[in-house]
């Protein structure tokens, strides 16, 4: 849940079944609304370069929450979270290659945003925590990285 931009409870690492891990890092620092400092980092932390899901296959970047997708209250329903990261210098406007979706989805959640996405016969574990990331991504057991 994050609740006033705050990911100190989806902070931690993720990995894909491949081991390409990324780790999302809490901004304890920032404030909501606060847009001179960013709710948090994404890194990529272990697997090869080829591997790594983040635009342009930099190292860390920060990450914001998506189409101002910024909860003061606990939703009634499990809801996944949407977020994005951009590179430094990024003109998403012109240019979507420098910026990627990032979704936390909790179990309970289930991958029904993703329908079009989803590989057939081979869903994410929906007992887990995981995140998909990247807007276009086929979701699915092999794609997504589950919480450690």
């Amino acid at each position: 849940m994050a609740i006033k931009e705050n990911l100190s409870k989806i902070a931690g690492e993720y990995c894909r079944n491949d081991g390409a891990c990324v780790k999302i890092n809490a901004n304890i620092g920032h404030t909501a609304g606060d847009y001179s400092t960013k709710p948090g980092e994404i890194s990529f932390t272990s697997g090869d370069q080829a591997s790594n899901p983040l635009p342009d296959q930099s190292a860390e970047l920060g990450l914001s929450f998506a189409f101002q997708q910024q909860p003061t209250t606990v939703p009634d329903t499990v809801t996944p979270i949407d977020m994005q990261t951009m590179t430094d210098g990024c003109n998403a406007a012109s240019d979507s290659s420098c910026q990627a979706g990032v979704t936390y989805v909790m179990p309970g959640a289930g991958a029904s945003r993703f329908s079009d996405r989803v590989e057939s016969g081979n869903p994410p574990d929906g007992n887990k925590s995981y995140l998909v990331i990247g807007w276009q991504t086929k979701v699915s057991n092999d794609t997504v990285f589950y919480r450690k």
